[in-house]
């Protein structure tokens, strides 16, 4: 009794506890199931008697990380898992057009049979025999269709001229120009006879005008990729090579040895004495070169910013000598691409011409995508061009060219170029430049027509700033016809005349800037001493220590658009100064010009040429006497001109100051001027010369609100000595008082010792500030009359004689 019951007892212990194949008599095994899908497998097993919660007893699941793969489970016909784990993916699914599911090799039998949507591609022909394996066939006995494995024997041409011998192809040959086997895909002859002269069978080259370009050709430095694979190809791959191209024959010649001897203390000379082109290559070479053929170019495929040409260290040399003199005829000089650095050259050791170039004699000359630095000449410290005696002429092109830092003692610190030819510049840009004692700081020209072209990087014609001349032209100094568009001069100093430019033949100024430039004598912006045409121009912020701030003028002078402003000049036109000559002004603005003379906007001198104008606005202008204008001896006559704000310190003029002569203006306004001697203009008509007197004319015009400064309280207009004042339709608005508290007058006629003549028509001179007595519209002031006043009609035609007979 007692051991049956401790036997069930041990029972129920050993089932509560479970059991396992250690100690549980027919245990069965389990396989865990990860995904949950009912089925496991043999990755993990145990054994119980019981089941096991995430445990299956079948370990038939073929991917027990996916829940949806398990046996009897559905086909998923949208990818490649065998869903039902019977190894067959897809089992039971319809053919799939996506190749990567069904990738079955196409068929000759109509069908898709890699699922690509296509039929048959890559089979069918027509094939044609090719029994010599050429890649040629015979239109005999053509297939229409053919599986991968039969195509071998097969072409897909049926243009073999022998099917039985495997060098003869189609017949068609390339030409071969250049003659280094390989032809030219573009030129074909087909013959089944043979290749004609000059051809070969195959089409292979990139360049068949050159026969150092040809797959797998050796790199030579020519600009571009020999092998004819450009993918990738840069300049850089030509690095470290020399090559020259005869023009006789196209043959080249290797030079890279000859040139890479060269070092600082051992620079070598090379002569280019056969036309052709002399290409060298990116990096720095110690070589100077003597141009002696008919037609030389001298180039730097990688450009001026990776090739340089240095002088090295001590002696006299230049970079560039090109010298055809003794071939007169279709002369050519082309260098491009390069920095030229450190030359120095002076006579007599060495012609002194051109630091850093010099071309004697071309008749054409290009420069293109050149750096000239530190160089040193008596004439053409970076660069001199030039015919050898001016019986000859020399054309130039320039493009792209930077002269910086360069010196020379007499002329043209930074380009010397004379005698003759069509010099056309664009994108030429000269800075820092020093001519020691003589002319052209930054450019000597005997004529140079600078401007923008589609060919320059640059949108200016020439850049010349920041340069220095002992004499003449800090910035340029041009001796022949010039023409400046599109150009900028700043920052360049002079010894003598013409702080930025000095032009002793006729020049061309159109759309450019003349800024910040100081002569030490005459001409601040630009000193122009034969016939000029200024349009679009502006100058400003110009000095000069004697006449011109801005400009100084001799010759036939045309300003239109142009403007004049910020400039000064220690002698007299603080603005403009004509010497000699005719001046035409057309909507030119003269504003905030100063001079301790006069004339603060202009100052003309004695010509017997009147000088016209248009739409002309004269302001802000500053002088010791005519604020505006000071004309001394020129007739003006001037339509819609505008006097506003200007000063005389001293003299009378606060706007203008006529000197011995007379002036026309119509539809004009002179108003808010200041004069420390009173009088908006004073007009001097005759300088005592018998039967000389001048004429004042105002036309539609209004002198108003003006100040005068001295006891005298003229506002207006004063006249000294005999001559006339005709006045049409002219208003005068409220004349201000005087700075001493005098009312102010209208107009004063002084120091006329013969008649002087006042002929009004419908003048308005308007009413006396004060209202008082003592405020005038004219005071006679003569030896005859010591002070005879006269209220001047507004609207009558009236004739008065000062001093009355």
């Amino acid at each position: 009794m007692h051991g049956r019951r401790a036997l069930t007892l041990a029972l129920l212990a050993l089932t509560a506890a479970g059991c396992d194949a250690e100690d549980c008599k027919g245990a069965d095994r389990w396989y865990e199931d990860r995904d949950g899908d009912g089925f496991g497998s043999d990755r993990e097993t145990d054994a119980s008697c019981d089941p096991i919660e995430g445990w299956s007893r079948s370990d038939a699941d073929c991917d027990d990380d996916d829940a949806t793969a398990y046996p009897g489970a559905a086909e998923d016909c949208d990818d490649e898992a065998d869903h039902n784990c019977d190894g067959l993916p897809r089992d039971g699914c319809p053919q799939s057009t996506d190749p990567e599911l069904d990738p079955e090799p196409e068929q000759c039998d109509g069908l898709d049979n890699d699922g690509d949507g296509l039929v048959d591609e890559g089979l069918t022909g027509p094939w044609y025999p090719d029994e010599d394996g050429d890649g040629y066939g015979t239109p005999e006995e053509a297939e229409d269709c053919l599986e991968e494995s039969e195509q071998g024997g097969w072409a897909s041409n049926p243009d073999d001229c022998d099917d039985a011998d495997p060098s003869v192809g189609d017949g068609v040959w390339y030409a071969d120009a250049d003659g280094d086997g390989y032809g030219d895909p573009e030129v074909t002859w087909a013959d089944c006879a043979g290749a004609p002269e000059g051809y070969v069978g195959n089409g292979d080259d990139c360049d068949d005008s050159d026969a150092g370009v040809w797959p797998g050709a050796s790199e030579r430095c020519d600009g571009h990729p020999n092998d004819c694979n450009a993918e990738g190809w840069t300049s850089s791959d030509e690095g470290g090579l020399v090559a020259f191209r005869r023009a006789s024959d196209g043959v080249w010649t290797d030079l890279t040895s000859t040139f890479a001897v060269g070092h600082a203390g051992n620079v070598i000379a090379h002569e280019i004495d056969r036309s052709g082109e002399l290409y060298i290559c990116e990096g720095t070479w110690y070589v100077e070169l003597y141009a002696t053929a008919n037609e030389v170019s001298i180039l730097g495929p990688a450009g001026s910013g990776a090739t340089t040409l240095d002088a090295g260290q001590g002696g006299l040399r230049r970079l560039i000598t090109a010298d055809t003199s003794l071939q007169l005829n279709n002369d050519v000089l082309t260098v491009e691409g390069f920095t030229l650095r450190g030359g120095h050259v002076e006579a007599p050791e060495i012609s002194g011409y051109g630091g850093c170039l010099v071309a004697w004699s071309p008749t054409r000359v290009t420069l293109r995508d050149l750096v000239m630095e530190d160089c040193t000449a008596d004439r053409g410290g970076g660069m001199t061009l030039s015919a050898r005696n001016g019986e000859l002429s020399m054309d130039a092109t320039i493009v792209d060219v930077e002269i910086r830092d360069c010196m020379a003692y007499d002329d043209g610190g930074g380009a010397y170029i004379v005698n003759g030819g069509e010099r056309t510049a664009a994108g030429l840009w000269i800075h820092d430049n020093e001519v020691i004692s003589g002319t052209g700081g930054g450019l000597h020209a005997g004529g140079l027509s600078c401007m923008s072209s589609s060919e320059s990087a640059t949108t200016y014609g020439c850049l010349i700033e920041d340069n220095i001349s002992g004499g003449n032209g800090g910035g340029v100094y041009m001796r022949r016809d010039g023409l400046l568009e599109d150009s900028i001069l700043a920052g360049n100093r002079s010894g003598a005349g013409g702080g930025g430019l000095y032009a002793y033949g006729g020049i061309d100024i159109l759309s450019s800037e003349i800024t910040d430039n100081v002569a030490g004598r005459d001409g601040g912006g630009a000193y122009l001493m034969d016939d000029a045409n200024l349009n679009g121009v502006t100058l400003s912020g110009n000095e000069a220590a004697d006449e011109g701030g801005g400009l100084f003028l001799y010759g036939n002078i045309s300003l239109v658009d142009t403007e004049v402003r910020d400039s000064y000049a220690g002698g007299t036109g603080g603005g403009a100064y004509l010497y000699l000559g005719s001046l035409n002004l057309e909507r030119v603005t003269l504003s905030g010009n100063q001079t301790g003379g006069y004339g603060g906007g202009l100052h003309l001198r004695e010509s017997d040429r009147d000088i016209t104008g248009t739409d002309v606005t004269v302001e802000g202008n500053t002088a010791y006497g005519g604020g505006g204008v000071y004309s001394d001896g020129p007739v003006l006559d001037w339509q819609g001109a505008v006097f506003r704000d200007n000063t005389s310190t001293d003299d009378p003029g606060g706007a203008l100051y006529l000197h011995y002569t007379g002036a026309t203006f119509e539809d004009s306004l002179f108003e808010s001027s200041y004069s420390g001697g009173g009088a908006a203009i004073l007009f001097t008509p005759s300088n005592g010369s018998a039967g000389v007197q001048t004429t004042l004319e105002l036309i539609d015009t209004q002198v108003t609100n003006n100040t005068a400064g001295n006891a005298d309280g003229t506002e207006g207009i004063v006249s000294r000595g005999a001559g006339t004042l005709r006045c049409t339709g002219t208003a005068g608005t409220s004349p201000r008082y005087g700075v001493f508290g005098h009312a102010g007058r209208a107009v004063t006629i002084t120091d006329s010792s013969d008649t002087f003549t006042v002929e009004l028509d419908n003048c308005d001179f308007g009413d006396p500030s004060d209202g008082s007595e003592n405020g005038t519209d004219l005071t006679c002031w003569t030896s005859a009359s010591s002070d005879d006043t006269v209220d001047l009609g507004d609207d009558e035609a009236t004739t008065i004689l000062c001093p009355e007979p």
